[in-house]
């Protein structure tokens, strides 16, 4: 039975690959092939489903379950260091994978262009959205927002905040964006996921973009990584909160005028 499993679970990479050339026959880039491939291509629980019907009902041994089982089991354990690893996976062969892709391209795979914008904030969450309305009251409209959500984009859009669609842990995102070439000199980086955010920091110095970098962190031991990365500065969202919230009480409470009175005097 674990053979017949083990037989079974070397099917998968027939499976990935035949999802992957019908994927980038839809014009979907190598990369977004790549990733929906390895998502698809573990065998489904719903296949257990289909085999229980299938004994319940005497058309199969219900040897072929317990089959079916481990086959799946099998997949799904190659599945998880694969998909964990996708992106650097990708970065490394992305040049082969490019060559299966149709030479039109779909509208969100065009060139960004950052114009006349001399900040960008990627990722466009609670706190990038603080931060690109604050940049702007104080510089004006030379702020662009990033973010990888097409839902997130156009609300942002309709509330006329100039953002556009782009995913920092794509590397052709990165082939896109050229902004060594461009006027922007600050980057801002509001992610939540540090490792997110040293693939950013690493693809813009490949790139020879010479400005400043940004991150926002939200704990205290992942400043000195994104710093021994390369950014200028780092921002720790609880410890700045406190510091900010203490500072709004003191601004509009009497409570801290008085106390401030009281100690001058």
């Amino acid at each position: 039975m674990i053979l017949i499993a083990l037989l079974l679970a070397l099917a998968v990479p027939f499976k990935a690959a035949l999802f992957f050339g019908i994927l980038t026959r839809f014009r979907l880039r190598a990369r977004t092939s790549m990733l929906a491939s390895l998502s698809l291509a573990n065998y489904s629980e719903f296949g257990l489903i289909v085999g229980s019907i299938g004994v319940a009902n005497g058309w199969m041994n219900s040897d072929w379950l317990l089959i079916i089982a481990v086959s799946l089991s099998i997949t799904f354990i190659l599945a998880a260091p694969l998909n964990s690893s996708a992106h650097i996976f990708y970065s490394r062969i992305s040049s082969r994978l490019k060559s299966f892709e149709t030479a039109k391209r779909l509208p969100e795979d065009k060139p960004i262009d950052t114009g006349d914008a001399e900040v960008v904030i990627i990722g466009m969450g609670g706190v990038g959205t603080s931060a690109f309305d604050e940049m702007r009251r104080r510089w004006g409209d030379v702020v662009i927002g990033l973010d990888f959500s097409a839902e997130t984009v156009e609300q942002h859009r309709k509330l006329g905040r100039n953002v556009v669609y782009g995913d920092a842990e794509d590397s052709d995102f990165w082939e896109r964006v050229e902004l060594a070439k461009s006027r922007v000199n600050l980057v801002m980086l509001a992610l939540p996921n540090p490792k997110a955010s040293i693939f950013a920091i690493r693809q813009m110095a490949k790139r020879g973009y010479q400005g400043q970098i940004t991150a926002s962190v939200r704990y205290e031991d992942e400043i000195p990584i994104l710093k021994e990365e390369g950014i200028n500065a780092a921002y720790s969202l609880y410890e700045e909160a406190g510091v900010g919230f203490a500072d709004h009480v003191c601004d509009h409470m009497d409570y801290c005028k008085l106390k401030d009175a009281g100690l001058k005097s």
